[in-house]
């Protein structure tokens, strides 16, 4: 999505939100690295095209990055909700 986004102003969310998912990337693997656990492959530049054309319009990409961005917050809210009850 971060290379058919058009709207200055959404590719700087996708642009952060990449940033971020780097961070996080990065301190899994360190986390995998010091426990002798193998790196999972995932997905890599094999499996994507990026010279495709867009499957989808810059709103709808807003719309997606916004509603994974909820998950966790809202994960977050339960974890300590439930927790407060020990």
């Amino acid at each position: 999505m971060l290379n058919t986004i058009q709207d200055p102003q959404i590719h700087n969310v996708f642009q952060t939100a990449y940033g971020l998912c780097e961070k996080h990337i990065n301190k899994l693997k360190k986390l995998f690295h010091q426990e002798n656990f193998p790196v999972p492959k995932g997905l890599n530049e094999e499996d994507v095209n990026l010279n495709a054309p867009p499957l989808f319009t810059d709103d709808f990409c807003l719309y997606y990055i916004h509603t994974m961005a909820m998950h966790p917050i809202q994960k977050t809210g339960a974890f300590l909700n439930d927790m407060a009850a020990y």
